[in-house]
């Protein structure tokens, strides 16, 4: 727990415990709304723009999209919770040369959208509507927070040959959870928060299950690509052998060591492993469950270079 975050969390806790309602009411602001805008990074600003920019309403709220290309072969970048658009840059160049348009967006209250309110249910919103514009996708890329909205798009409509999640959760109660375990929150809490994400998602219901990666699994047929760091902080390598479990010959997943929870996609050979599985045909993938040491690669296969460098991405 950083000291933002231990300093915060005391005040909640302090209020919570004279007045429930208003810590119930303050703790789920705070969830719902990223503390800061994530910003780009130097090694996304070429990349950034480089970007076709435009603004979108999606629910009465206004979101930056993001093009690279053409619109052929369309791949969409989901970011992460506090994240943005600009996160995909490393995929960008590799993607381009594959002859695939990129699409990307900042998602409500994240970026330069800003508009507040960010939901799974939106980015599935965001999803469609640039499935209106440029038909259905050849691949789509969710990170950690996105790759639960990726799941419930699919599951809901929004068409892809192809799901690529990268250190995503499968669960999606995990985020109340490791938010208020992040906050340091008292237990009371919990519950009062998880009462007010039910209720703001009116009139969905069921939603501990339903946007979850696990959930009605035969929704999804197309072949997905699970990456996620072993030494992951943030969301244990325990939710992509999950996802794996749950979706079988459909799912494949390849590991990678040093890399935590942002720094995935500016790894050399995670962005060639992404490259690689969209450039495949859309025929399901066999499931080979045992894995190299530290590295995640599959027997017959050349192990990816080890997991070294700087920088961040989610």
């Amino acid at each position: 727990m950083n000291r933002v975050n231990a300093v915060i969390g005391h005040g909640l806790n302090g209020v919570f415990a004279v007045a429930p309602s208003a810590g119930g009411r303050l703790a789920f602001e705070l969830f719902r709304h990223p503390l800061r805008r994530g910003v780009v990074r130097p090694h996304e600003r070429e990349a950034h723009a480089a970007a076709v920019r435009e603004t979108a309403e999606v629910d009465g709220l206004s979101v930056t999209l993001y093009r690279w290309g053409d619109g052929e072969r369309p791949v969409l970048y989901m970011h992460g919770w506090g994240s943005r658009g600009s996160r995909c840059a490393g995929l960008v160049p590799g993607l381009l040369r594959d002859g695939c348009t990129v699409l990307s967006y900042d998602a409500p209250g994240h970026g330069e959208s800003r508009s507040r309110g960010n939901t799974v249910p939106r980015n599935r919103a965001i999803a469609a509507l640039l499935q209106e514009r440029y038909g259905p996708f050849h691949g789509i890329v969710g990170y950690s927070f996105g790759a639960l909205g990726a799941f419930h798009a699919v599951k809901t409509g929004v068409v892809a040959s192809r799901l690529v999640v990268v250190s995503g959760p499968c669960e999606f109660g995990f985020l109340v959870e490791e938010y208020c375990r992040w906050m340091g929150l008292r237990p009371g809490l919990v519950p009062e928060l998880r009462r007010r994400v039910e209720t703001s998602l009116l009139p969905e219901t069921g939603i501990w299950d339903l946007f979850s990666a696990t959930d009605h699994p035969e929704a999804v047929t197309v072949p997905i690509l699970v990456l996620h760091d072993e030494d992951d902080e943030v969301v244990p390598v325990a939710h992509a052998r999950r996802v794996v479990e749950t979706y079988g010959d459909r799912a494949v997943l390849r590991t990678t060591r040093g890399r935590g929870h942002r720094r995935m996609l500016v790894h050399g050979p995670v962005i060639e492993e992404i490259r690689s599985f969209l450039r495949q045909d859309t025929t399901p993938l066999r499931q080979d469950t045992t894995t190299g040491p530290g590295t995640g690669a599959h027997p017959g296969r050349p192990s990816p270079p080890s997991c070294s460098g700087t920088g961040s991405g989610d």
